[in-house]
């Protein structure tokens, strides 16, 4: 019960909590398996509900009259599969991944301080799928038209589709969560903000980079069916 709560403090008391968290000579483990496990959980049921609702399914409907609908049922199932195993495993990858980073450029924070801060980063991940869910569910519209990033920008000057994706990951709810990372960080080291923010940016492009990558090798292995 007392792990729960301080679960619910570190996402309502953010600042606070990741103060508290540094100052102690050992970073628990529970509380960040506890985090871990809420956030995965809810990652992997928002994936889930955008394969059901035909997330990312154009290529497959595209078969619909070149093959069984046993074939098409099989496809759709292995496509919402495929996204709840996104769902699951991103969000263990991003952490492990920028936390990691985060560390080679300022070793005098604990790295399981910077983890803790990048969960909560995840929930502005989260926020950002469930808008997507509900844009495309509602009104049709794919993460890279989405009125909040600069994906429909990237679509009218540019033709590579690895560019329009970079731009697509970024977008207004992603932007805020690199501010808030970015001034829990300030709030557990001595550095002045503009180098912090400039390591925040320079990690989360990366990021953007190589999950505009994943999406592009996905658009691909979709056409080859």
């Amino acid at each position: 019960m007392e792990s729960n709560v301080h679960v619910i403090r570190g996402i309502f008391q953010s600042k606070a909590y990741i103060q508290k968290v540094s100052e102690q000579e050992q970073v628990l483990i529970k509380p960040i398996l506890l985090k871990t496990s809420l956030l995965v959980g809810m990652s992997l049921l928002l994936s889930t509900l955008l394969g059901l609702a035909g997330y990312h399914t154009e290529e497959i409907s595209k078969l619909v009259n070149q093959t069984s609908m046993k074939e098409i049922e099989a496809l759709q199932f292995y496509h919402v599969l495929g996204l709840g195993l996104k769902g699951l495993i991103l969000p263990i990858l991003y952490v492990l991944l920028s936390s990691s980073l985060s560390y080679l450029f300022m070793r005098e924070i604990k790295w399981g301080v910077l983890v803790h801060i990048h969960l909560l980063f995840v929930w502005f991940l989260l926020l950002n799928q469930a808008i997507e869910l509900g844009l495309f569910y509602f009104f049709g519209i794919p993460s890279i038209s989405s009125p909040l990033s600069l994906g429909i920008v990237g679509q009218i000057l540019l033709d590579h589709p690895l560019f329009i994706h970079i731009l697509s990951h970024i977008n207004l709810v992603y932007l805020g969560g690199v501010l808030y990372i970015t001034l829990l960080l300030k709030s557990v080291t001595s550095r002045k903000k503009l180098e912090i923010g400039l390591i925040v940016v320079g990690i989360h492009l990366l990021l953007a980079i190589i999950a505009a990558g994943i999406s592009v090798i996905n658009i691909d292995s979709l056409l080859g069916l």
